[in-house]
């Protein structure tokens, strides 16, 4: 038997037709994954704001530990302001690609203020980890 060497345009065909696919199997595996994403929020929720009502960190259980952390989050939100204190201080610690989110935790820790045009969102969340 010969196997038939495939034109250019059968294995055009072809990778359209498995990218496609693939694109319509992670569009089901999205909405798929949402009623589990959204009702594992709603238990990380519950159980956060127990913890808040009762003073606590954590909720440890025979089934797992449920604990808060805090999440920090780094923008750049006026370039040119915190570009003029990087030239002024000589503190280029900041700047990577992006807004360099350690350093900012570092500033921040030291000063007690977000540096200039940086926008600092902290929340504080819940995770839940098996015993």
């Amino acid at each position: 038997m010969n196997a038939q060497t495939p034109t250019t345009e059968d294995v055009i065909r072809q990778g359209i037709a498995l990218r496609d696919e693939i694109a319509a199997m992670k569009k089901r595996h999205t909405e798929e994954l949402l009623p589990y994403e959204e009702g594992l929020e709603a238990c990380e929720n519950w159980l956060l704001k127990t913890m808040e009502n009762r003073g606590e960190k954590n909720i440890k259980t025979n089934a797992g530990t449920a604990f808060q952390s805090t999440q920090l989050r780094v923008s750049m939100e006026d370039r040119e302001a915190l570009m003029k204190y990087t030239v002024i201080t000589g503190d280029w610690g900041f700047w990577t690609n992006h807004v360099a989110k350690e350093h900012v935790k570092e500033y921040r820790d030291a000063k007690g203020v977000n540096p200039p045009g940086v926008k600092v969102e902290v929340s504080v969340v819940c995770n839940i980890r098996k015993a």
